[in-house]
């Protein structure tokens, strides 16, 4: 791994940081909400409901809000110029997959990442259609929001964890980044405080998965290596 073991009392602070400052209004929450619906039809045992004529609109409009509250609706983007109807097939293949929604960082095997890179090329042939180069961090965005089970790719993740592109080898990285300090994320992860929000601003039986949380991590410390406030250790 490219980054080497970080403190405990240092990830703790990070994710202490991240839940303390949380708040069920701000655009961090549109995650959440996003999450919690899908997870919603697989805990039901429904999950072709995502893609019924009564669910699909609303199924297209949860990812999309939440993208655009997480960057990906900036005038530069392509998904700036269109509606939410170029995420119908998306919303298709979620309907049937049964792979992802039991993966997290502590079970990335081989046949588990692999199920995430084939989910991957499924996302960025539905986009290519209407024009749209789907990006890594458009792509882990989206895998996240539906599953939970890989972090963004972002820029301050990607600086904060030394990793460039969703492929094999960045996942095993993660995996071996949460080996490494699993006694801490672990803690957070079983943390009755520390679960998703509900729109009524109540928390869910939902828990941050692991990748998730590994994602705040990378974000935190991204953020302040770039401001000059953390060392990247060597």
């Amino acid at each position: 791994m490219k980054l080497e073991k970080l403190e405990g009392f240092e990830i703790h602070s990070f994710l202490d940081e991240f839940n303390e400052d949380r708040d069920v209004f701000d655009r961090e929450a549109s995650y959440d909400f996003c999450y919690n619906y899908f997870r919603n039809f697989y805990e039901d045992n429904c999950i072709e409901k995502i893609y019924s004529l009564d669910n699909l609109e609303v199924s297209c409009l949860q990812l999309a809000f939440y993208l655009a509250s997480w960057g990906m609706y900036r005038g530069s983007s392509k998904l700036f110029q269109k509606s939410i109807k170029v995420y119908e097939e998306i919303i298709k293949e979620i309907s049937k997959e049964h792979s992802l929604w039991e993966i997290d960082v502590d079970n990335y095997d081989k046949n588990n990442i692999y199920a995430i890179l084939k989910f991957k090329i499924k996302i960025e042939k539905s986009l290519e259609v209407y024009g749209i180069n789907a990006s890594d961090t458009l792509t882990t965005k989206i895998i996240m929001g539906f599953f939970g089970c890989v972090p963004a790719f972002d820029y301050y993740f990607k600086k904060g964890l030394k990793v460039k592109t969703l492929n094999k080898n960045s996942l095993t990285e993660i995996k071996e980044f949460y080996d490494k300090n699993c006694n801490v994320i672990d803690l957070f992860y079983g943390d009755e405080n520390f679960k998703t929000f509900d729109v009524t601003t109540k928390d869910t039986r939902f828990n941050y998965k692991k990748a998730k949380i590994i994602d705040m991590i990378g974000y935190i410390l991204g953020e302040k290596i770039e401001k000059g406030i953390f060392i990247n250790p060597k």
